[in-house]
């Protein structure tokens, strides 16, 4: 895997004119592809206009990008029958329904939720679930 300043000096080639990163995450993201959802590895960012998530864990780099108006709702969730879990961030963009799992080596995650809230205008509500 990359290290953060290069997964980051990634992102930041994509940024359209005035955009800029205000928060990121290391995480995990199912992708789907054909009949099995793939496992990728990478950082997820908010920006001032969109969520990006970039991952090179197969060595080929992969970008995913979210408009904040594709968003119509997001959560965080936390399996309480396992105090040891990862929280999950969970988005419907364009009612499909985007899991990132937060694997804490970068910014807290509260940080990432507060920019996420402010730069969207989408509240980020929290949710224990049973497995």
């Amino acid at each position: 895997m990359k290290t953060k300043e290069e997964e980051l000096r990634a992102i930041s080639e994509t940024l359209e004119a005035g955009e800029h990163i205000r928060s990121c995450i290391w995480c995990t993201h199912d992708v789907p592809q054909s009949l099995q959802d793939t496992t990728c590895c990478g950082i997820l960012a908010v920006t001032s206009k969109r969520l990006i998530f970039y991952s090179s864990t197969f060595g080929i780099p992969w970008l995913k990008f979210i408009n904040y108006h594709h968003i119509s709702s997001t959560r965080l969730e936390k399996n309480v029958l396992d105090p040891g879990s990862s929280e999950h961030i969970i988005l419907m963009n364009r009612n499909a329904r985007e899991v990132f799992k937060y694997l804490p080596e970068a910014d807290a995650l509260e940080h990432f939720i507060a920019a996420l809230g402010q730069e969207s205008g989408i509240d980020v509500s929290n949710h224990a679930f049973h497995m």
